[in-house]
This record gives structure tokens, C-alpha cells and sequence, in this order.
């Protein structure tokens, strides 16, 4: 694996790094709100730098994850607070289930050199 790193070009070696610590902190958004915030604006930063590239993908992938799950978590709370505690501890659980796939299929395909639609 470390092989094939270093024989991508510098600019894809710069932004798979970045991806990967984008990836890290959506990881802690779950914890700390903060970690998201900084991890999207970034996404939004450099995306502009990936374009053309395998590695655009994963930018629209983590923006598209971090706004879905916001709404979600949004629902996920009025149900909670409005209808039903227990349904909402479902739907929280099913959220984060969600949620942490779309980090772990992104991982996995950024470990493997492979685009994300």
C-alpha cells in the first residue's frame, strides 16, 4: 500500500491527506460538533483543488454526508422530544448506523484509491 502512494502525483498525496483527516474529524463530529463545522468548511475549500480528479468524489461524498446527517439528527431530535422518546432512540440509532457507514465506505474506498460518486 505505501508503495502505491508514493507513486500518485504530490497534489493527489496533499489531498488524499486531507481527505483522511477530514474522514478523522467527521469521525469526532459525533462528539464534538466543532470537529464537523471545521471538516466541512475545509471540504468546501479544497474541493476546487480535486477537480478532474478520483479524489472529488470523496469531497462531495463527506459534504453530502455532513448536511444529510445534520438534517437527520435535526428529525431525529424533534421525534425524540415531540413524539416519542422511543422511536427517536431507534431513528437516532438507525442515523448513526447511517452515518458511520457513509465514513467507513469512504475510508475504505480512500485506502483503495477508488472514486466515490
Amino acid at each position: 500500500m505505501e508503495s502505491s502512494l508514493h507513486a500518485l502525483p504530490d497534489k493527489e498525496k496533499s489531498l488524499r491527506k486531507i481527505l483522511l483527516f477530514c474522514y478523522a474529524l467527521y469521525g469526532l463530529f459525533f462528539f464534538t460538533g466543532i470537529a464537523g463545522i471545521v471538516a466541512v468548511i475545509v471540504d468546501y475549500v479544497k474541493r476546487s483543488d480535486a477537480r478532474g480528479t478520483w479524489l472529488e468524489g470523496h469531497f462531495s461524498w463527506q459534504i453530502k454526508t455532513f448536511w444529510i446527517f445534520l438534517v437527520l439528527f435535526f428529525l431525529t431530535t424533534f421525534i425524540y422530544k415531540y413524539l416519542s422518546h422511543t422511536l427517536g432512540w431507534l431513528v437516532g440509532a438507525a442515523v448513526l448506523a447511517w452515518y458511520f457507514y457513509r465514513l467507513y465506505k469512504g475510508v475504505m474506498a480512500l485506502i483503495g484509491h477508488k472514486a466515490l460518486a
